[in-house]
């Protein structure tokens, strides 16, 4: 039973995922089956570092951890599924304590969605048992509440300022409504559901705004994808388009100014969306550098400072947008399991009240976390923050790499939305280094773009930077492309 809810996580990973990592799934000829799901399950048993990111190992071997949240004492919950328990971890102490979630002998678990009321009640989602699930710390007391629509995968949670708590339905379609004091253990008492007005074939994420306004992600993969809210106050849905680039969006979350963060996970596109204007700018995170083509952002979450944080699921990183600075950010996970195409199956992450944010590696058997208080020894900035190019031309672009010592050497990175990998297929970019400056901890570069007349005309966007020990820092221009 517990390699039917591996194949269930796998398969809702997404449909782009499946695709994508079917090759490195495959068992090799005359390799025995339960070997390679054990290697595949269980990760390594070593606990990685580099400078930024450090790793620790759970006690429980081939847990499992995919769910994760972090209450206000910074104590890191866990939901670990290869052996259907909720695990607690204290950073300081270093001390996991793991509670058996009561199910049935025959039950499984599959757990995306954690998150702690005011209370400090912990509930979450569970796809296999199609509940949703509250947790007592204090007494130890797990109940359970069933959702009326049958087989409808509740994926996220998020809970509001009145307690209310929200969870969406993956294949049911629709927003879940739970009220805390009518709900009743075993039954679908004091669940209500709503129906959004348009239908695609999945829901993904979920979001609160400052106006109280419930957020949802919409798709159809590779064809549509859509954002929309739940006013609870009109009771009443909106649905809005977002553009042709965004086709798999799944994690959605809201910076300090009121725009949402838009993830795509069917490609290395993600979108800032502005409900106020209908405006999105739409981005692309570094090429990937594992075997996997794509890099797959997958879920967000805002930290203290207002940046957005979010795993590149097939890329290995976690990373963060800051739109204040326009900047994105990219950490290295420091383990890469070739078995998997050299990734960790970083899938979920949580901000603690520190700033620190922790992750868990789903076939790693670990959590890891980011001290983003590191500073990133190198800067990037752009001459011009937008450029026009014809086809068939070039032009250069004044791009500067500050260092904090000389003896560092950041590669230069670009990458951009002519494609879903980030590649930039027919446009050709050369970075070719025109000074040093400062004692040599500056560096002018000329970046010199060709646009052949194959590219089509249109609006795009390149992210130009460059990476250095394990992090990866790139700015957005942006690039119109016009006919010859």
């Amino acid at each position: 039973m517990r390699q039917r809810g591996k194949i269930l996580v796998a398969a809702t990973v997404a449909i782009a995922v499946v695709l994508a990592i079917a090759f490195f799934v495959t068992p090799r000829p005359g390799e025995p089956e339960e070997q390679l799901v054990d290697n595949r399950y269980c990760g390594s048993g070593v606990a990685n570092s580099n400078q930024y990111v450090r790793e620790h190992l759970i006690p429980i071997p081939c847990s499992q951890p995919l769910g994760i949240t972090i209450d206000p004492q910074g104590n890191i919950w866990l939901a670990l599924l290869g052996e259907g328990r909720i695990a607690r971890f204290n950073p300081v102490d270093n001390i996991f304590t793991d509670f058996k979630i009561p199910f049935a002998e025959d039950e499984e678990t599959q757990i995306w969605g954690m998150s702690l009321d005011r209370s400090g009640k912990l509930w979450f989602t569970d796809m296999a048992s199609n509940a949703i699930w509250r947790f007592d710390p204090s007494a130890k007391n797990f109940e359970k509440f069933l959702i009326p629509t049958e087989d409808s995968f509740p994926v996220q949670i998020y809970i509001d300022q009145d307690q209310t708590v929200w969870f969406t339905e993956a294949l049911g379609n629709k927003l879940g409504k739970i009220n805390p004091s009518q709900v009743k253990a075993g039954t679908s008492d004091g669940i209500e559901e709503l129906t959004p007005p348009e239908k695609l074939e999945t829901l993904g994420g979920l979001a609160g705004d400052s106006k109280g306004r419930i957020w949802f992600t919409m798709l159809t993969f590779p064809f549509a994808g859509k954002a929309g809210y739940y006013d609870t106050a009109a009771n009443s849905f909106r649905i809005f388009n977002l553009p042709p680039q965004i086709r798999s969006p799944v994690g959605i979350v809201f910076d300090p100014s009121g725009r949402a963060l838009i993830l795509d996970h069917g490609s290395g596109f993600f979108a800032l969306f502005d409900p106020a204007n209908n405006i999105t700018n739409v981005y692309t995170t570094s090429t990937s550098t594992t075997k996997l083509p794509v890099s797959l952002p997958y879920w967000a979450y805002t930290d203290q400072k207002g940046r957005i944080w979010f795993n590149q699921h097939q890329s290995n990183r976690i990373s963060y947008f800051d739109p204040a600075s326009n900047q994105l950010v990219e950490y290295d996970v420091p383990t890469a399991n070739p078995e998997w195409g050299g990734i960790a199956n970083a899938l979920q992450l949580a901000v603690a009240p520190d700033g620190k944010i922790w992750f868990t590696e789903w076939t790693e058997n670990k959590i890891g976390v980011i001290n983003p208080n590191i500073p990133v020894p190198f800067d990037v900035s752009l001459h011009q923050q937008a450029v026009r190019i014809a086809q068939g031309n070039s032009i250069q672009l004044g791009v500067t790499i500050s260092k904090q010592d000389q003896s560092i050497e950041p590669e230069t990175r670009v990458a951009g939305t002519f494609s879903i990998t980030g590649r930039l297929v027919n446009m050709t970019a050369s970075f070719e280094p025109s000074q040093a400056l400062s004692g040599d901890t500056r560096t002018e570069y000329q970046l010199r773009l060709t646009a052949p007349e194959t590219v089509q005309e249109g609006n795009y966007t390149l992210m130009i930077g460059a990476s250095y020990g394990g992090v990866t820092r790139l700015v957005p221009l942006d690039v119109t492309v016009d006919k010859d």
